[in-house]
């Protein structure tokens, strides 16, 4: 018998299923302002947002889902019906399904006035993120689309979740722009709650490219080993390999790339840095990102409880130690390498 983690569902419409209603035929609509028309024309016709998406919660978790998050309508026709029907599903199946809520604004936020207000209302009442939708196909104008849809997310400490049809050139502007915001602009990330404390042996045989990354930043070696240790860092995400962060951001100037030629191997534990970033490997690989350091810290064993101790949001303080000091910290049998843990207020 195998134990697997449970599935992630990241896009699913809870409040628009038809799943276990008689069959419907396909009503076709040539671009996604006239599919979002006929949504709108049936919406009176259908069964409540609960009981449709009580429905198909049951069957995904069934299937193995264990999180979803999904989008519900706010406009002008449905206000927030969607929206307490969805609540009230979430807290009924709280022991089932961890359930995500974007308030999602389909038919537009400028083209249907009032929703701006409705979105807002949402936000208070339980969404957990604002949502937008083609900023230029839907509502003709990309800048006053997003001032919304970021002022609403930095008013009330929310995420944002776009959907973003609008192809070619358009396409391309509107998610520079998204970009540009995400980086610059108001939203900031919730004050961590734990901090990890992890030491590094930098340099040497453990950080064989301490020198080259130095140069990159403009920096000498022992000054790039402060500013890494000073950095306000956080874990960014987890993945590409088990348990294996992503860790930033560091200063400006180190945002430098990838090499252009690959690393055949860097070892478990390895600190590597490249566009502004840290990723610590949790398993020999190769790799384009440039090693500068080692820390006896292994954020995966399978055998342990947690078998990943970092979480996403996690602040993280790198402390140096000698390449003798790394030995004995790596010889310690629970892999934390030495790291500690602060919780923070």
């Amino acid at each position: 018998m195998a134990v697997l983690p449970g599935l992630a569902d990241s896009h699913i419409h809870l409040d628009k299923t038809l799943w276990g209603l008689p069959f419907e035929a396909h009503a076709r609509g040539g671009t996604v302002a006239e599919r979002i028309a006929l949504e709108r024309a049936r919406r009176p016709a259908l069964p409540p947002v609960y009981g449709r998406g009580m429905a198909l919660a049951r069957h995904i978790a069934a299937l193995g889902t264990t999180r979803v998050r999904s989008h519900v309508d706010i406009d002008t026709q449905s206000g927030l019906s969607g929206l307490h029907d969805l609540l009230r599903l979430r807290e009924a199946l709280r022991d089932l399904l961890d359930i995500e809520i974007v308030a999602f604004p389909q038919s537009g936020i400028l083209r249907d006035p009032g929703t701006a207000a409705l979105m807002d209302a949402a936000l208070r009442e339980g969404a957990d993120l604002v949502g937008g939708l083609d900023p230029a196909g839907i509502d003709g104008d990309p800048a006053a689309h997003l001032d919304i849809v970021f002022g609403l997310a930095a008013r009330h400490g929310k995420g944002i979740d776009i959907h973003l049809h609008d192809p070619g050139a358009q396409g391309l502007a509107e998610l520079e722009e998204i970009a540009l915001r995400t980086v610059d602009g108001p939203l900031a990330a919730p004050a961590p709650q734990r901090r990890w404390h992890i030491p590094v042996a930098f340099g040497g045989n453990h950080g064989p490219q301490l020198a080259e990354v130095a140069e990159l930043a403009g920096t000498r070696e022992e000054e790039a080993v402060r500013q890494i240790c000073a950095a306000e860092l956080r874990v960014l995400a987890i993945g590409f390999a088990p348990g294996q962060p992503y860790i930033g951001l560091l200063p400006e100037r180190w945002n430098f790339p990838r090499m252009s030629a690959l690393n055949p191997e860097v070892p478990a534990g390895a600190l590597t840095i490249a566009v502004r970033q840290i990723v610590m490997f949790t398993a020999a690989s190769p790799t384009g990102w440039r090693q500068v350091g080692r820390a006896a810290f292994r954020n995966f064993l399978p055998g342990r409880e947690p078998p990943v101790p970092l979480r996403a949001g996690d602040a993280i303080r790198y402390v140096p130690v000698s390449a003798d000091e790394y030995e004995t910290l790596a010889a310690a049998e629970d892999g934390l390498g030495g790291a500690t843990l602060e919780v923070l207020g």
